[in-house]
């Protein structure tokens, strides 16, 4: 068995801060090089007048609208996918907690944009997959993106994506750099669901979505 932390998410490179722009996604977390095929199936909400997304979500079934690579089939469903968006500020900065089956991860600067009820959310994590004995066996450093539309039943169209951006992989456990996946809830809206404190006391684990998974032919 495998397992990994996830460490705070954050826009950062060494001590320099990543400049941003203004109601943007930046290159740094969407590459140049992709964004155009990405924005194909992950919508991007620009704006600087975000609506407030805090809450607690489900997002169920957790299933796989479009991969870069072979890891998995369109169309795979996941774990159900808990998440938690809180403390969002006026300048668009919140804290992000993620539970899918064992993996739990949290990230302390997600910047949020968009306009109306439309936005898009990114952060940039660093993770390490460990095997049993705790030794580390890959690195890894991903973007997450979350976007929908907020209502007071949770978040209609909600899509979350993957962007692998970097990583030290020697056994080629995990998606290559600049490969992604989007995935969207299966009936259309993650719902508002109250789920933190039944979580409590879960082990840290890294998703099956992040891994290679079975490899398929074209």
């Amino acid at each position: 068995m495998i397992a990994a932390v996830g460490l705070t998410g954050c826009l950062r490179e060494g001590i320099d801060t990543i400049a941003l722009p203004f109601g943007k996604v930046p290159d740094a977390v969407i590459p140049q090089e992709i964004r155009e095929q990405f924005e194909q199936y992950m919508p991007i909400y620009d704006g600087i007048t975000p609506p407030n997304i805090e809450g607690e979500y489900l997002c169920q079934p957790d299933r796989l609208v479009f991969t870069s690579d072979y890891g998995f089939e369109v169309g795979h469903v996941f774990s159900p996918v808990y998440f938690k968006f809180a403390n969002q500020t006026a300048s668009g900065m919140a804290i992000y907690r993620e539970r899918q089956g064992s993996s739990v991860s949290d990230a302390s600067e997600v910047y949020v944009v968009g306009q109306g009820n439309n936005f898009t959310a990114y952060f940039i994590s660093n993770v390490e997959h460990r095997d049993d004995y705790g030794n580390i066996t890959a690195t890894a450093k991903l973007s997450e993106i979350v976007s929908g539309t907020v209502t007071s039943d949770g978040i209609v169209n909600y899509r979350n994506a993957f962007i692998m951006l970097d990583k030290y992989d020697p056994d080629h456990e995990l998606m290559d750099v600049n490969e992604y996946r989007v995935f969207e809830d299966g009936d259309g809206l993650a719902v508002r669901y109250n789920w933190t404190k039944a979580s409590a006391g879960e082990d840290a684990g890294l998703p099956d979505k992040l891994q290679r998974g079975k490899s398929i032919n074209k």
